[in-house]
């Protein structure tokens, strides 16, 4: 029920900022061909459903997403734009969910840990071991423009292909599930990887204490979010982020928000010399009623929820 909040959540936390400056300078990155980049990125999100009393539990959502990715700058041509490919390596999830303060005998306790392959496990895990299975050591590859706007990209279609064709060749999983699952995987999201370095960057060079607004796109919702340049020397740039998070109404019949609102924190750490980043700490809190339409209730159930998420992207190559 709360699968795409949670995405959206995820991919909010999962998309930082990048900006240096001394004086008022321009904060792109520098793309310098032949040149890559390890990063490890970390993010941990936990949700509690306060479920009305009559349906016995409370559900607490755990997850936790982890990987390393690869930057490497193929080739920067004449007009400065640049061909960036990015290789995941090991991405590791592990989720909980969980039934909590209730004696009843609907009462339920599901783990999965990716790092471990217990015998008889769901197909549903079993199709989540698939997709990070093909995921680790894709490379996805991007022509961007000196400020990050992906012009062009490739590697989605191959990876749709690989995974489609695992997930048939498992007996265990329901026919149909691999189409099903491929569906959600969208160009978008692998835009993420740039998006990493270079979506909030401010349109024009900046002074230490000046402020701007980035928009950035999470599902069906539209975040502006405030940066301010908080220091920078020769060495390192300091980049932090205060915005209220207001999700507002969504459209969606099945299950909606209603008042879900919170705060975003976040600190970029970057490296003067060429503008890329050397750590995000990212964390949020936010909280609201849901509203689900249940065939065995005559009125939506009302849902209070809170979620909490932390976000940590740092560098290894150093």
């Amino acid at each position: 029920m709360i699968k795409k909040l949670l995405i959206s959540t995820f991919l909010i936390f999962s998309i930082p900022a990048i900006a240096a400056a001394q004086g008022a300078v321009d904060l792109t990155p520098k793309f310098i061909e032949g040149k890559s980049y390890q990063y490890e990125t970390e993010a941990d999100i936990s949700a509690l459903q306060k479920m009305p009393g009559n349906l016995g539990c409370d559900i607490r959502y755990k997850g936790n997403i982890k990987s390393r990715l690869h930057y490497k700058v193929n080739k920067v041509f004449e007009d400065q734009n640049a061909e960036i490919a990015v290789t995941l390596i090991n991405p590791e999830v592990k989720f909980s969910i969980i039934c909590e303060g209730s004696d009843s005998p609907m009462n339920f306790d599901i783990h999965f840990d990716s790092a471990q392959k217990p015998e008889n496990e769901l197909s549903e895990f079993q199709a989540a071991r698939a997709v990070l299975d093909c995921l680790d050591q894709s490379t996805f590859v991007f022509k961007v423009t000196p400020k990050g706007k992906v012009l062009e990209s490739s590697g989605i279609e191959s990876f749709t292909k690989n995974m489609n064709e695992e997930l048939s060749e498992n007996n265990h999983i329901p026919e149909g599930a691999s189409q099903s699952i491929c569906s959600w995987v969208k160009p978008e999201y692998a835009e993420t990887f740039i998006s990493l370095i270079t979506q909030f960057l401010p349109e024009s060079p900046v002074n230490v204490g000046d402020s701007w607004e980035s928009v950035f796109e999470a599902g069906n919702f539209n975040i502006t979010q405030n940066w301010h340049l908080a220091s920078a020397d020769q060495n390192r740039v300091v980049i932090k982020e205060r915005t209220p998070l207001d999700l507002g109404k969504n459209n969606d019949e099945m299950f909606k928000l209603d008042k879900f609102s919170g705060e975003q924190q976040s600190q970029l750490t970057l490296e003067a010399e060429d503008n890329w980043v050397l750590s995000t700490e990212t964390q949020a809190e936010f909280h609201g009623r849901q509203s689900l339409n249940a065939p065995f209730s005559d009125k939506p159930l009302e849902i209070e929820t809170s979620i909490e998420a932390k976000f940590n992207f740092k560098r290894l190559d150093l």
